[in-house]
């Protein structure tokens, strides 16, 4: 990748705040620049794959931020698992909003 502190995907090691936000907005920005870019070319296109491409984008997207997380818990001498506990809150939150749904 970037060197060793810019790896995107490692879980493991530590990470400033600096670079914490850096990257966290560098990475939304890419993110909403290759979907729009992507969704240009599906306007012209009219390829519905297009779409797969744009969950992909953002799939590995949140995964970087994801390691971010649990490598800045790291950094303060905590377990990176505790990056779960927004998830899993989210994922509940939907299931009780959209579980009358289905």
């Amino acid at each position: 990748m970037l060197g060793g502190q810019w790896d995107l995907f490692n879980f493991s090691g530590r990470v400033t705040r600096t670079r914490l936000m850096v990257q966290y907005i560098l990475t939304i920005i890419g993110m909403v620049l290759s979907s729009w870019a992507i969704m240009g070319i599906a306007f012209f296109t009219h390829v519905p794959v297009i779409a797969l491409a744009i969950f992909a984008i953002f799939v590995a997207g949140i995964l970087s931020m994801f390691a971010l997380g649990v490598r800045r818990f790291h950094d303060m001498e905590r377990s990176g698992w505790g990056t779960l506990v927004p998830i899993i809150y989210s994922f509940m939150n939907a299931f009780f909003v959209l579980g009358p749904v289905f």
